[in-house]
């Protein structure tokens, strides 16, 4: 009997096999890639009430182990190779009750790879609300594998489930569906199940055309033809009535929201609002954490004596680090919004609505994912394009997708909207931050498409693939999946963004605290020599803050951004944005951290001023001009907009296209075009 046997969640997309793996694990859960692949790959332990820790892991969506992409790839592999480093004592097979026969597919070759599996059909409030009935004893019964009906969203079910999970599961029979390969289609003496087969000819397929194997598409076609030719009379037997069929009010509402008018409107509309909650609801909650981050710098000056230790925590550890921290609700909120999307079944919608102005850029509607997903961050955006067969559309699709605005922009658009914007409202409600807040969103995506549409002529044409959705039920989302989904993704945020800050901060610190030690302790002894015969405490003050702001023009970062001040002061930018520049490529929430280190070592009074407040005072040493104009504020968020300011998608884009070209391209033209 095996311990703690391994479990893996199995489903087609839209199933709730997510769902699940959340209120299964909770937040014992954890997020990587799969052995070999770039392919998400989360898993985590359930326990149960005796102590044991089961361990979970929760496959990519596929439709049937006949895999279109890598991600169905990845499922087809680890489910039909036992030398998998993945591969699980037992399986859980999650079905859509609402649409159970496609679920069934899926579910049938599951059986006929021999591993021991369970079907669980979730969405059953859903199916009793619609007045429709499963017979799930007879179900059980002819499919001889246990069956668990339940309901994710209102946890019906999942107790008995939790219970069976404790148990090594048993093995149920064969559906019976042989796939035959042709005669001369050689195969190892390892392969027992037809999977097998059909994967040892993808992986030599990859490596080459398609075409120089014998095996068939309508081969694979015959066989899900007799697949569910048996599902069928399997379905008559346990439905008195269609559960495949949608509500009359499901359709009339996907008529309004797939309209090729209202449809567009509606989109908008929730653009809109999502735009606007972000920057009203984080409003507070940003506050807070300014207000804590200036008591722990005061907790520091009173605690830490005077030198280059108190120097380097308050200036360029706090300073970086409270920088991105602020930013935080607004993140949260970001993605709070795109999982409500994605749970009430409407992000569906979306995909199936943008298809029709997809097609005409060189993509199709499956691209709108990456794209929408690039709001969030375009590194897993990039490796999510892998679900798009046509190589050419994931190619364009991969090189437009740091063209949305990611959540590591939206610090960088919030410091110089409330820079350079002023806080008016429309109708008393309509703020016209948020107003240009939305617009760069919308002028990211607009900029993606031109760009996709100059690529698709210049790009070699590959074989189309027709866009095929199946579009899943509306549904309440779940209060406890969005709440995981959204912590894991600000957890992810911070971490990974902190790691860099913390590195970038202190080197920020170095560069901004040393330089040359002859004209430092020149301008030192000059301003010294002034102070002592100030004639007051507030002209000290005024003495000690031009000294700071003097000895950071000698520092050796401003030596750096002094290096590609005349490339950018044709944009309106001084040399301390040309440091931010710099770091930012990082990442681009970098600039905000960078911003507060180098403000924070020019600003030497007690009661500090604000990043704002320091930034709104800014000149330029020449002429005495404010730096931080209208033009130059709406010049750098355009900057940020389009700029490749981030070395981790460069390096993912490599990755998934295997070469250092497409990087490069990317590298050049996005900041050509920014420029």
């Amino acid at each position: 009997m095996i311990q703690n046997p391994m479990t893996a969640l199995a489903g087609k997309p839209n199933s709730g096999k997510t769902s699940l793996f959340n209120a299964l694990t909770g937040l014992n859960q954890k997020v990587g890639n799969f052995a070999g692949v770039t392919v998400d790959k989360a898993s985590g332990k359930m326990e149960t009430p005796t102590g044991q820790q089961i361990p979970i892991i929760d496959l990519p969506g596929t439709y049937s182990l006949f895999p279109k992409s890598e991600d169905e790839a990845v499922t087809a592999e680890i489910l039909s190779l036992p030398s998998h480093p993945d591969y699980p004592d037992q399986v859980l097979v999650v079905a859509d009750a609402m649409a159970l026969r496609n679920s069934l597919l899926l579910c049938s070759q599951i059986m006929d790879t021999g591993i021991p599996c369970a079907l669980v059909v979730n969405m059953t409030d859903l199916l009793e609300k619609s007045g429709k009935k499963i017979d799930f004893a007879l179900l059980t019964k002819i499919l001889e594998i246990p069956v668990f009906p339940i309901s994710v969203q209102t946890g019906f079910g999942i107790p008995p489930l939790r219970e069976y999970l404790s148990k090594p599961f048993s093995s149920g029979k064969s559906f019976g569906t042989e796939f035959n390969l042709p005669e001369n289609q050689s195969t190892s003496a390892e392969d027992t199940t037809p999977y097998q087969k059909f994967l040892q000819w993808v992986k030599r397929s990859q490596k080459g055309s398609a075409h120089e194997f014998d095996i068939s598409e309508s081969a694979m076609i015959q066989d899900m033809l007799n697949r569910y030719e048996k599902i069928d009379h399997v379905i008559e037997q346990i439905t008195q009535n269609d559960i495949q069929k949608k509500p009359a009010k499901i359709q009339q509402a996907d008529r309004w929201l797939t309209h090729p008018i209202w449809g567009y409107i509606i989109f908008l509309i929730a653009l809109t609002f999502m735009f606007q909650a972000i920057f009203a609801w984080a409003e507070k909650p940003m506050e807070w954490i300014e207000y804590l981050f200036s008591e722990a710098g005061a907790w520091i000056a009173q605690y830490i004596p005077e030198g280059h230790l108190r120097d380097l925590t308050q200036n360029g550890i706090l300073s970086g680090i409270g920088g991105i921290i602020v930013f935080v609700p607004q993140i949260a909120f970001l993605y709070l919004f795109i999982a409500i999307l994605e749970e009430s079944g409407y992000m569906a919608r979306v995909v199936f609505l943008m298809d029709r102005i997809m097609c005409r850029f060189g993509l199709n509607g499956r691209s709108i994912i990456p794209l929408i997903g690039g709001m969030a961050c375009a590194i897993p955006s990039i490796m999510s394009a892998r679900g798009i067969p046509d190589r050419k559309e994931r190619l364009i699709t991969i090189l437009v997708t740091p063209l949305m605005s990611c959540s590591a922009r939206i610090p960088v658009y919030t410091l110089l909207i409330s820079l350079v914007i002023p806080e008016q409202y429309f109708l008393g409600i309509i703020n016209l931050r948020g107003i240009i807040m939305l617009g760069l969103y919308l002028l990211g995506f607009g900029m993606a498409l031109i760009v996709a549409f100059v690529l698709k002529n210049r790009l070699q044409k590959n074989e189309s693939h027709p866009f095929v959705l199946e579009l899943p039920l509306y549904r309440i989302p779940s209060i406890k999946n969005i709440f995981l989904t959204v912590a894991h993704k600000c957890k992810a945020f911070v971490w990974e963004a902190g790691k860099i800050i913390m590195i970038i901060s202190i080197a920020l610190w170095f560069l901004v605290s040393f330089g040359p030690e002859e004209k430092r302790q020149r301008i030192i002894d000059q301003y010294e020599v002034a102070k002592s015969t100030a004639n007051s405490e507030e002209a000290s003050v005024e003495l000690e803050t031009r000294m700071q702001a003097d000895l950071l023009e000698v520092s050796y970062a401003g030596y750096l951004g002094k290096g590609i001040e005349p490339l950018i002061r044709p944009l309106g930018f001084d040399w301390k944005i040309g440091i931010g520049l710099i770091a930012s490529f990082a990442a681009r929430e970098v600039f905000v951290g960078t911003m507060a280190t180098l403000y924070a070592s020019s600003d030497a009074s007690e009661n500090s001023l604000t990043l704002k407040q320091q930034m709104q005072l800014e000149v330029f040493q020449d002429d005495g001009t404010p730096v931080y104009t209208l033009a130059t504020g709406i010049a750098l968020i355009l900057f940020y907009a389009f700029a490749m300011q981030c070395m981790s998608t460069l390096a993912i884009t490599k990755r998934e296209t295997g070469t250092w070209k497409w990087p490069l391209f990317m590298l050049v033209y996005l900041t050509v075009l920014a420029w």
